[in-house]
């Protein structure tokens, strides 16, 4: 199973931010995420994150996942959310 997020991500300091994400969750998940996001100041930058986890592993509908988002370039800048993996319900 797939969920499809769109990441936007507020630079709000001064400098360019060297955005990365990472994904964590259940047992099996695998994620992929855009390139690097390059943010210029009082910019937004944007890109699309695909997680996917194996049905098997999925015993909801829905399941939390975490999403972190750092600077590369400055580790006191970062963020985390959590949200929701969806997926039908079993038969």
């Amino acid at each position: 199973i797939q969920n499809k997020w769109t990441i936007k991500v507020v630079n709000k300091s001064n400098e360019v931010i060297h955005a990365d994400i990472s994904v964590t969750g259940p047992a099996g998940l695998t994620y992929v995420a855009g390139k690097q996001i390059t943010i210029q100041p009082g910019n937004v930058g944007s890109t699309t994150l695909l997680v996917r986890i194996p049905k098997n592993n999925l015993t909801e509908t829905s399941t939390p996942v975490h999403i972190h988002v750092k600077d590369l370039n400055n580790d006191e800048i970062s963020a985390d959310y959590e949200t929701a993996f969806l997926s039908p319900k079993k038969r």
